[in-house]
């Protein structure tokens, strides 16, 4: 399995260290809180894919929360 990391914390901190492959953004998260995640995935040319639902982006990452953005991490596969 890959190497992850799940919340908008975790991910800005893993793109900051520019460890971040791909990053997964719920497009029903609020917009404040995903913002500064979202321009720095850009500036950096990272990857984002946007999932429908927070719930939606839990279930993917296997946590029994709703998630607004996680991370799949480089070297992980």
């Amino acid at each position: 399995m890959q190497d992850k990391v799940v919340g908008v914390n975790q991910s800005i901190r893993e793109v900051k260290k520019n460890n971040a492959k791909c990053v997964y953004i719920a497009e029903d998260a609020d917009k404040i809180v995903i913002q500064e995640l979202e321009q720095m995935c850009k500036n950096m040319n990272i990857e984002i894919k946007y999932i429908e639902s927070m719930k939606k982006l839990g279930n993917m990452f296997k946590v029994q929360v709703k998630v607004a953005a996680a991370t799949i991490l480089k070297g992980g596969e």
